[in-house]
């Protein structure tokens, strides 16, 4: 993986291979990366709110 954390990769337009690389993970221990995870998912999620509403 990267030196960058996945919401900094997510956000420079390496959408795909972040979420490639997060289904990999398969079960999440550690609580940092639960965090990273957790913040892409909310960039997501502000992403289909503002593609919804244009």
């Amino acid at each position: 993986m990267s030196s960058q954390n996945f919401l900094e990769r997510y956000k420079a337009g390496e959408c795909e291979r972040v979420w490639q690389e997060l289904k990999y993970l398969g079960e999440i221990r550690e609580q940092s990366v639960k965090d990273e995870v957790l913040e892409v998912a909310r960039e997501v999620m502000k992403r289909v709110d503002y593609n919804f509403q244009f």
